[in-house]
């Protein structure tokens, strides 16, 4: 059986569905690598030391990709030790000359920053919203569920008791359960 000669469309398709499964592959990489960075940070293991890197080699024709895992042989910078932080001495409650910010006003909040930028607040604040909203959500969808839970539980205890299967009441013991309840 002879080869199907392929034609610069079929080899275009096969191009985009391989880089699309790269795509995936590093995705699927990087989320690995993210969980491995918070296990590690939950149990206070030492993070790792390899990472994916990727080199791209440009030639006139085309790009090529190469993939590999970075160890702690290849050429590679050490990393930079992490400073000490630096822990600023307690201010002292009244200014050496007297001048001290008056209570009411730190108390009241006159002399307060806002944090972050305009934006960065109303991110913050649309998130809090949305969690309050979640939160609210849930405890409907679980007040719910008790409800149901509970219907159940009579349902099951009429079954047992045989109050399913009785005949409804009619004509003097209708009125008189009607009556006196």
């Amino acid at each position: 059986m002879a080869k199907r000669t392929k034609t610069i469309a079929d080899l275009d398709a096969a191009e985009k569905r391989w880089k699309t499964r790269m795509k995936r592959a590093f995705t699927a990489l990087d989320r690995i690598d993210q969980q491995r960075r918070r296990l590690a940070a939950k149990t206070g293991a030492p993070m790792p030391t390899t990472k994916p890197v990727i080199a791209k080699t440009v030639t006139p024709q085309r790009h090529v990709t190469m993939i590999g895992i970075a160890g702690p042989a290849m050429d590679r910078p050490a990393p930079d030790p992490v400073p000490e932080p630096v822990i600023a001495p307690a201010a002292p409650a009244v200014a050496a000359d007297g001048l001290d910010i008056p209570g009411f006003l730190r108390r009241e909040g006159f002399l307060r920053r806002a944090r972050g930028t305009p934006a960065e607040q109303a991110e913050a604040a649309q998130r809090k919203a949305e969690r309050e909203t979640a939160d609210a959500i849930r405890a409907e969808q679980a007040e719910r569920k008790t409800a149901k839970a509970r219907g159940r539980i009579a349902t099951m205890k009429a079954k047992k008791a045989g109050d399913t299967k009785r005949m409804p009441l009619t004509g003097k013991a209708a009125l008189d359960m009607i009556r006196n309840g």
